[in-house]
């Protein structure tokens, strides 16, 4: 198994509690594999077939994979075994090397083998995260959250970090580092804003990940001048400070995709931070300033949510709901209407888990939502009234692409928050916000097609594996699914 043998010298007390864990985390990426399977666009892919009770996907290979009908929903399930040509199989690597025995299954089934380790270390390592004391402050709940990605067979994939660097530098461990600021001359920065607030006299102090320092920066002549404290927020290349969110780079695969940090990125967040609007109900945490050498060396300086929370109160990521005790149809009526007003002056949001946040206040009360991470939105230049020179596909004014933008991560979201209440009649509440949203809104075609589309059949879900097996990180590709709050009008 990845990580025993180092666990074995370096971390023997994690041993057992890890050893107990395998088998657990191999059948909750087991269960995400099988959601893939029910429901993406997946290569090879001959039919499926249900009977009720258990459903059977066919691939062109001949190959046969049956589980159960009722662990295919939106909401993955742990799976102990899938049924491949009618034999037991326990391994989510094995049933990846069956279905597509090329190189791209073979990739596919390192990276789920790595979740499946990943996974295993965060829940042997979290009963003692957890009985450690302290303010449960933003960054608290951030790191709260042990099993990564709700839906993604590669939830807790890294490979290239050692145990040591992933224990020194995921979230999930609760640790506190020193992020190092690198002295880079002005000519040697691609991006950089003007304005910079880290410097040392005619030098630009770069923040960069402490991988980075250790694997990348050696390359460029370079050397930390200082550092500063911070702590890992969800997406473990992210890091909160005093004074910023400290967005990275690192060559690291995490989940889906290496993170570097493209000119794309630097010059279209803090571009658009510019000039899209908050509306009642959802602030954007704006990307301040960016700069960089290259892909491989660059950060963002972000507004943290202290900016905009009152004392006492806390921002808590939406995958981080379910343990914080929050009402769920307090929440519902909180994140519903707000994403909708956004989009109604043009901007959809992808307001998953991770980059949506939900504001509490010192009762545990939904006060609004936060956003943060404006390069992966869809925004319309004709809805705003214009845009900015932005890179790459933000701007579009397709209102089927910005639906699909916004509802493939809503309603994925709130789909973890409806099984965590274990109330199946709150998808009744959503549909309810949304109609009364847009009751609200001004009744205009645009608002009139994308109510429309809230309410069709059938909605949109990222299609992480056929992504991966496609090897295409960036582009969108989607699943459908039975829209689950049509018929509760």
């Amino acid at each position: 198994m990845v990580y025993r043998a180092e666990l074995a010298a370096a971390r023997p007390d994690m041993l057992s509690p890890y050893d107990a864990a395998y088998p657990l985390a191999s059948a909750a990426v087991l269960g995400r594999l099988w959601g893939a399977l029910a429901r993406e666009p997946l290569p090879g892919l001959a039919n499926r077939r249900s009977d009720g009770s258990s459903l059977t996907v066919t691939f062109d290979n001949g190959r046969r994979v049956t589980g159960p009908s009722a662990a295919a929903g939106l909401v993955a399930r742990d799976l102990t075994a899938l049924m491949v040509d009618g034999r037991a199989v326990n391994d989510p690597r094995a049933v990846v090397l069956a279905l597509w025995p090329g190189a791209a299954g073979a990739r596919f089934a390192g990276e789920v083998t790595g979740s499946v380790a990943g996974l295993a270390l965060a829940r042997a390592h979290r009963p003692h995260a957890d009985a450690e004391t302290g303010e449960r402050d933003s960054t608290w709940y951030e790191q709260s959250v042990v099993d990564g990605h709700p839906l993604h067979p590669c939830c807790r994939n890294r490979p290239g970090m050692s145990l040591a660097e992933t224990l020194a530098y995921a979230p999930e461990f609760r640790p506190v580092l020193d992020l190092p600021l690198v002295a880079v001359p002005r000519a040697r920065l691609h991006t950089h804003a003007p304005n910079w607030p880290l410097t040392e006299g005619e030098h630009v102090l770069l923040p960069v990940h402490p991988w980075q320092r250790d694997h990348v920066l050696p390359r460029y002549g370079l050397a930390p001048a200082t550092s500063i404290r911070a702590r890992p927020l969800m997406s473990l290349r992210t890091l909160a400070t005093d004074r910023w969110q400290i967005k990275t780079s690192i060559d690291v695969q995490l989940t889906s995709a290496v993170r570097g940090l493209s000119a794309r990125s630097l010059h279209n967040g803090p571009a658009l931070s510019r000039v899209l609007p908050d509306v009642p109900g959802l602030a954007l945490l704006r990307d301040v300033h960016a700069a960089g050498i290259d892909a491989h060396l660059a950060a963002v300086l972000r507004q943290p949510p202290e900016h905009h929370l009152a004392p006492g109160h806390v921002a808590v990521p939406l995958s981080a709901l379910p343990g914080a005790g929050v009402d769920v149809a307090a929440a519902v009526a909180a994140i519903v209407p707000a994403l909708l007003r956004m989009l109604d002056r043009g901007v959809a949001l992808e307001a998953h888990g991770q980059n949506t946040l939900l504001t509490l206040d010192a009762d545990g009360s939904p006060k609004g939502l936060l956003y943060r991470d404006l390069s992966s939105i869809r925004a319309s230049p004709h809805r705003l009234g214009g845009l900015p020179p932005l890179h790459g596909s933000v701007a579009c004014d397709d209102p089927d692409v910005l639906h699909a933008k916004l509802a493939a991560a809503m309603v994925a979201t709130l789909a973890e928050l409806v099984h965590s209440a274990g109330d199946p009649g709150l998808w009744g509440h959503v549909a309810h916000h949304i109609d009364s949203t847009y009751a609200e809104l001004p009744a205009d075609d645009w608002n009139r097609r994308h109510h429309a589309l809230f309410f069709a059949p059938r909605l949109p879900v990222k299609a992480y594996t056929a992504k991966r097996l496609a090897g295409d990180a960036h582009t969108d590709t989607w699943a459908w699914i039975a829209n689950p709050y049509a018929a509760l009008r």
